[in-house]
């Protein structure tokens, strides 16, 4: 296997953890492949990247690991056709990259263009005290692209092992060893065509931040919209949507999901021919949204102008935890969910003209839990262990209480 310079920057810090006795040569036990990824998307997600001709537009390199402690990697993003884009920039700044060592910086990175793309490498920790732990997405670089080619034009960015002198392998690091992801995954970058009309919707949520008492029984409402970003060139007639919304299930308890009235009388003012909310969906904890505005034969639909926004339901939250007053205040925020929660997963997209478009997630809000004060839970019969509710726990506490010694309810 060919070796490039910042691959042997890597082995050189390897090999000196390897003298002071740290660390023992050889790749973990059943670390393959098959456990590494890279891919490339825009800032909307997607692996198909439009701009104008002349515009800028940011690429973003992730990585996946599902097992191993990765120490370091190092890659080539190349560029099929150099008249179509130019890389303009290549960082690591505000990315998972620049706080990958424990909060800092790795202590060795270097990202290099080239005409035909760019070259990065990373080594996290010469020490090997700190490492990449497995995760689902981890951003490692970004890369910015200006789109030169004639309207219509297109080139495709992909992982290479050609750039550099000596050439840049893309592999990652785990236990001293270099591994090439079984799965890289490149992008297509498209000069949009004259005159093209876009679409670009995102779901947000209000307000942005927002306190909840932990005590259990306060709730907060959170406005859910959708939107159509400013970059948007059309207006649109929404016909339906879906998505989902995840939270820390140990710190927050979904209680319930509302329509609007928008929503409940957009069918030419009745509710949608469909609409389906579940609150403890299959997948993780969190929320799920389903509607379709009218199944026909007159198809009714929801007016959208670029950058406007429409608020569709109401989620309402409550906290899962109890806070005493000397404790302090958690701080959590949710996330827009694509095909993770429900079975079958349920896509995060907005429906116009019968084609579904998926939605960006936009600005989200974050609730803190804070200690309660200046208020008593009401008494409530039969909730034994004192959380608000009345259920089969209560029983089995009660019976814990006198067989067992338990606590008193």
């Amino acid at each position: 296997m060919k070796r490039s310079r910042l691959s042997l920057v890597a082995a050189v810090a390897v090999a000196a953890v390897l003298a002071a006795g740290k660390l023992s040569l050889g790749a973990e036990p059943g670390v393959g492949p098959e456990n590494f990824s890279f891919w490339l998307e825009g800032p909307d997600g997607s692996a198909v990247v439009e701009a104008a001709q002349g515009q800028e537009v940011d690429v973003l390199a992730l990585m996946k690991v599902e097992q191993g402690e990765v120490q370091g990697w190092s890659f080539g993003v190349c560029h099929e056709d150099q008249s179509v884009v130019t890389v303009t920039d290549a960082t690591v700044t505000g990315t998972d990259t620049a706080t990958v060592n424990g909060g800092n910086p790795p202590d060795f990175e270097t990202t290099t263009t080239y005409p035909g793309g760019v070259t990065t490498g990373v080594v996290i920790q010469f020490t090997q005290q700190n490492f990449l732990a497995p995760t689902d997405r981890f951003t490692a670089l970004k890369i910015t692209y200006r789109m030169d080619g004639v309207a219509g034009s297109a080139t495709r960015a992909v992982f290479c092992d050609s750039l550099g002198k000596p050439p840049v392998d893309s592999v990652v690091v785990v236990g001293g060893q270099s591994i090439k992801p079984a799965a890289m995954e490149g992008a297509d970058l498209k000069v949009k065509k004259e005159g093209e009309q876009v679409v670009k919707p995102f779901l947000t949520t209000s307000p942005a931040e927002q306190n909840l008492p932990a005590d259990k029984t306060a709730t907060v409402q959170v406005k859910v919209e959708l939107g159509l970003s400013d970059a948007s060139t059309k207006s649109v007639g929404v016909q339906g949507w879906s998505y989902g919304i995840t939270h820390d299930g140990n710190l927050l308890e979904l209680a319930a999901i509302e329509p609007t009235e928008l929503t409940n009388t957009s069918n030419n003012g009745s509710a949608p021919d469909f609409y389906a909310v579940n609150i403890n969906p299959v997948g993780g904890a969190g929320g799920t949204v389903g509607a379709v505005v009218s199944l026909g034969p007159e198809f009714y639909e929801i007016p959208l102008d670029p950058g406007q926004k429409i608020h569709t339901e109401t989620f309402t939250y409550r906290s899962a935890v109890e806070l005493g007053e000397n404790d302090d205040p958690v701080t959590t925020k949710l996330s827009l969910a694509d095909e993770v929660l429900g079975d079958p997963p349920v896509s995060a997209v907005m429906v116009i003209l019968s084609d579904g478009i998926t939605l960006t997630e936009g600005d989200m809000a974050s609730i803190t839990l804070v200690p309660p004060t200046g208020r008593l839970r009401p008494f409530v019969r039969g909730d034994a262990n004192n959380d608000a509710r009345v259920d089969i726990a209560d029983g089995v506490w009660i019976l814990s209480w006198i067989y067992r010694g338990g606590m008193e309810p």
